[in-house]
């Protein structure tokens, strides 16, 4: 009985986490596109950000529910996940262009800051407000890199933004929604995506009773599978319409926004613990960064071998977290 009471609201919470995220995006998007915001700069943001937005509201609700062994853990697992296991699977399908910008910067920047993350955490065992107000900083940093991209006006990343914009919803029909539908949309996805993670977290506290494993260990295999069903689903899809050369950029500006955003923000709210285990997990995500960044080397593509390798490698860390 006490599993179905954890697995019950678990699976509840990602329905409304993954639903709430999609109609948030959808009204957010159309919104920026009514109001005339460039869509690079929707789909590099407003579409990242609500790919992002389980992340943020999971690790908000386990620092206000005193599970803050989820918080941190959940956006390294989510990180990890992504890229080891949507970009490898959609590799699978088909092969990855890589856009330059990506290769050359994108892709390093998730590098640094996770390296900045495990920086700042690792010698007090917290991240604190004055460690999480350094994140936010280097999100502004890479905003203004975004608002550079499109004042240069780059036609293959306006393409991809379009593309990632239609992908998430906010493509040809938003015109067709008026404004105020527009923002109830918006304030579903919120409350869905509040709900969601409230019940999600509890669940998952539960889960972790019930099997006896520590929080952080639900936190980067279920927790990060849930939150990462967005970005999974988002990048299948496009797959699926010959749409691969999105999924790269969708993944890495979601890394970018699960490390800056959702840890910012939910350590500015409250400081979040970092167990000296996770030292181990934030270098299986840097470790993952790298085997993407040199997987794209030489032909700047994802294919199928890599995706094969990034799979098995997930496989032997998820095998490592639940023996270990």
């Amino acid at each position: 009985m006490e599993l179905l009471y954890g697995l019950a609201p678990l699976i509840i919470g990602f329905i409304l986490l993954v639903k709430g995220a999609d109609v948030f995006v959808d009204g957010a998007s159309g919104l920026a596109l009514k109001l005339g915001i460039p869509p690079l700069i929707i789909g590099l943001t407003v579409v990242a950000l609500g790919t992002s937005a389980p992340e943020a509201a999971i690790s908000i609700s386990s620092s206000a529910q005193e599970a803050e062994g989820i918080a941190i853990a959940n956006v390294l697992g989510s990180n990890t996940m992504n890229t080891l296991v949507v970009l490898g699977a959609v590799a699978m399908i088909a092969e990855i262009p890589i856009r330059s910008s990506t290769f050359k910067v994108e892709i390093p920047f998730v590098l640094v800051i996770t390296l900045l993350l495990l920086a700042l955490c690792a010698s007090d065992g917290v991240l604190d407000r004055r460690d999480a107000l350094v994140l936010l900083a280097f999100l502004g940093i890479y905003i203004a890199y975004l608002a550079f991209l499109a004042h240069r006006g780059n036609e293959p990343e306006e393409e991809m933004s379009l593309a990632l914009v239609a992908a998430a919803g906010g493509g040809e029909h938003a015109g067709e929604k008026t404004i105020k539908r527009l923002l109830l949309l918006i304030a579903l996805g919120i409350f869905g995506i509040a709900l969601g993670s409230n019940l999600a977290v509890g669940g998952a506290t539960a889960l972790a009773r019930v099997f006896g494993v520590s929080d952080r260990v639900i936190a980067l295999t279920i927790v990060a599978f849930g939150t990462s069903l967005p970005e999974l689903a988002t990048s299948i899809a496009a797959a699926r319409k010959g749409e691969t050369d999105i999924a790269i950029g969708d993944i890495v500006g979601s890394s970018i926004f699960n490390i800056l955003f959702v840890l910012g923000v939910s350590g500015t709210i409250s400081p979040l613990a970092f167990a000296q285990e996770l030292v181990l997990d934030g270098l299986v995500a840097l470790a993952a960064a790298v085997v993407l960044w040199v997987a794209c080397f030489r032909t700047r593509s994802l294919r199928r071998g890599w995706g094969a390798a990034m799979l098995v490698g997930y496989m032997t860390y998820l095998s490592y977290l639940l023996v270990g």
